[in-house]
């Protein structure tokens, strides 16, 4: 019994490996469409309602009138991610910040702290949106947020996000204009 159940579970993934047939389920504060396994599924749109409850608790923010759950678009790779969603070769993700807001990116099985980081660093651009839809961020500031924010640290098993975390690829930055002398 239990080895049909995982064979159902299997082929149910399966179909649902094609964007046509993709998962599609609400959170409180996001529309996802996603063609990974629904394991996946629930830690990362649970990731992103703690990310969202923290900023915007932090920033005393709520969306603006008139404002729809973001869409969230999730590809189960990049191949799949460049091919459904139009973007050149060497696009990780984007947030489309028209009226029709999404955020689109991919889950990568060998980084999937770097799946995590990329996701924050968009959803982030989203979320200051909110702060002041009128204002323009200059792009040095948008970027730099969305860099601090990505390095944010989820527990999975207290539910809870940690802002203020250095990347590891950051560190190493820093580490190496170090050893080589350049003033910081």
């Amino acid at each position: 019994p239990e080895t049909l159940t995982l064979k159902r579970l299997l082929e149910e993934y399966r179909e649902h490996q094609k964007w046509a047939n993709r998962y599609q389920f609400g959170t409180k504060n996001f529309e996802f469409e996603s063609t990974l396994p629904p394991s996946i599924n629930d830690d990362y749109s649970a990731m992103m309602e703690t990310y969202y409850a923290a900023f915007a608790k932090f920033w005393k923010i709520k969306p603006p009138k008139g404002w729809t759950n973001l869409r969230v678009c999730f590809y189960r790779g990049i191949d799949e991610f460049h091919r459904t969603a139009g973007v050149g070769g060497g696009v990780q993700a984007y947030y489309k910040f028209a009226p029709d807001r999404e955020l689109n990116f991919f889950y990568d099985r060998r980084d999937p702290a770097g799946t995590r980081a990329t996701m924050f660093h968009e959803a982030n651009h989203y979320l200051m949106d909110m702060v002041d839809e009128a204002f323009q961020y200059p792009h040095w500031i948008g970027e730099g947020m969305a860099e601090y924010y990505s390095a944010s640290v989820w527990d999975p098993d207290k539910k809870k996000m940690v802002m203020g975390a250095v990347q590891p690829g950051r560190l190493v930055e820093v580490r190496a204009d170090i050893a080589a002398g350049k003033q910081l």
